[in-house]
């Protein structure tokens, strides 16, 4: 894949369509009680492209957490629909897309923590200039729901991966790569075909994002390249962890329907992903 597609996968991260600026007024129309099936085939099923606004303007909170929910999703199987690797599968693993809907979440994470670092966010940002901040004292002033949402990673989202990309001074290209490598790691259930392809694919980008940094930074010693390479490949493991506890989190939400949670579509994104 060229630098050129990468650039187009990043403005698909942000492509709108529709008329409406947000997504977060209380008669915005959303779609969860659909399959993941469904929403991968025709994304705009789940609701409108609005604008995504990457802004620290107000706390998240229960009336506009499944508005942030179904536009973030949107814009993951937007992207997602670009990954040339994914034509390699068989039909049953692309009709099934359990790559797809497995690796969602931690697609998301990925952008969210980016997006917070490159704008210089008091917290974890998304879509729709919504945040979690990362004062503890802003908590008390915030609705319980999100504070259990979120609270639990909070640390670990801001110190282990926002700092760290800061601190990196992450680019968008660097970004992109590395969001392609976090996508590509093997879900339960896939063929030894599908395993294949995706570990191909895995070393393909982890060789990209090798040589970009190696070109990028071609006056520095290769330790410090590598040194550069490796910190990247760290993020990962982190946003597996993490992405871990919020679909716990989130599948507790799902059942007894906190903030309108409870529906198809995230039951299967959060919790049916076996």
């Amino acid at each position: 894949m060229s630098l050129s597609r990468f650039k187009s996968i990043m403005i698909i991260d942000n492509y709108n369509d529709a008329n409406s600026n947000t997504h977060l007024s209380a008669n915005f129309e959303i779609n969860m009680n659909i399959s993941s099936a469904q929403a991968i085939e025709t994304p705009q099923l789940i609701c409108k492209r609005t604008k995504i606004e990457w802004s620290a303007k107000q706390f998240t909170n229960s009336q506009v957490f499944k508005n942030i929910w179904a536009r973030a999703v949107l814009s993951y199987f937007d992207w997602v629909s670009f990954i040339p690797e994914l034509k390699d599968f068989s039909v049953h693993e692309r009709v099934s897309n359990m790559l797809i809907a497995g690796r969602s979440m931690q697609s998301l994470w990925a952008t969210f923590t980016h997006r917070s670092a490159g704008y210089n966010a008091p917290g974890i940002l998304f879509p729709g200039g919504c945040y979690f901040p990362r004062d503890k004292e802003e908590w008390k002033k915030m609705d319980p729901n999100i504070i259990m949402s979120c609270s639990r990673i909070s640390d670990m989202v801001n110190y282990e991966i926002i700092d760290e990309m800061k601190s990196l001074e992450i680019t968008d290209e660097e970004f992109a790569i590395l969001k392609v490598l976090c996508f590509f790691t093997a879900v339960p259930q896939l063929s030894k075909e599908g395993y294949e392809i995706v570990q191909q694919a895995k070393r393909k980008y982890a060789n990209i994002l090798t040589e970009l940094i190696r070109t990028k930074h071609s006056n520095k010693p290769f330790t410090e390249i590598i040194e550069r390479v490796n910190r990247f490949m760290l993020i990962l493991p982190t946003i597996e962890k993490l992405t871990q506890i919020d679909n716990e989190v989130l599948g507790m939400m799902i059942v007894f329907n906190m903030a309108q949670m409870k529906n198809s579509l995230c039951y299967e994104l959060h919790i049916g992903k076996k």
